[in-house]
Order: structure tokens, then sequence, then C-alpha cells
């Protein structure tokens, strides 16, 4: 299972999650949530604490951080916002989960998530140069 976190400074620039969070709506909150890739049946967190809303910027935000787990259904792994390491730890060839862990987020893994068969090949393509 891999964390999902989504902090509520992001989430509140989306005019529905706005809405639900002052509405109190729980059913919308955790749609979107869901639309975001947690799981929400397998529960999450809103916690309040310093941290960055984004991965690639310095700024660091203090308010609530909503924490669950990546979602795993076939829709979501297809989707570009699933996490590399999600994608990864789905791999079901243990091989190929560990030559992929040592490999970065560019190059052949992005055309790994295909199919099994075809990140094989193309691993093994990789290793021949």
């Amino acid at each position: 299972m891999t964390d999902k976190n989504i902090s509520f400074h992001i989430l509140m620039q989306y005019p529905p999650f706005k809405e639900a969070v002052e509405e109190n709506n729980r059913e919308a909150f955790e749609a979107i949530l869901y639309e975001a890739g947690i799981d929400v049946s397998k529960g999450y967190e809103v916690v309040s604490c310093e941290h960055r809303p984004y991965e690639d910027k310095p700024f660091t935000f203090n308010g609530p951080l909503c924490m669950g787990t990546e979602r795993r259904d076939a829709a979501w792994m297809q989707s570009e916002l699933c996490s590399w390491e999600n994608k990864r730890a789905s791999v079901k060839d243990p091989e190929l989960r560990a030559e992929l862990s040592t490999m970065g987020k560019t190059g052949c893994a992005d055309r790994v998530w295909s199919d099994e068969n075809l990140a094989k090949k193309v691993l093994k393509e990789q290793n021949k140069v």
C-alpha cells in the first residue's frame, strides 16, 4: 500500500471541495478525495500540520492535510495522477519490481506501464546498452 497525502491548500482551490467542507457534506468530501486518489474505503485522517502542498516547491503550509492510502483500482492505475511508487508496487513480477526500484522516474520507465511483458522487454534492451 502506498501513502497518499493531499493538502487542503490544494483541495480548497477546487470549488466543489470548498463547498463540501463549508456545508459539512461528508459524502461529497469523500467523493472528491476518491477522485484525487485516496482510497476512502481504507480510511483516512485529516491532520493539521506543517507540510509542503507541492512536492517540487519549497513553500510550506501550516494547516489540514488529508492522509490515506492511494487507490489501486484499474482506473486509477491508468491515470496520469497515479504515483510512480504505486505503479511500481503493483507489479506482480518480483524481479521486475526490484529492477524498477533501482530505476529513476524517467527513461524507459515511461513505457513500462503498458504491460509487464513490454516492461521486461524494455529492461532487457536497456541492459544491452
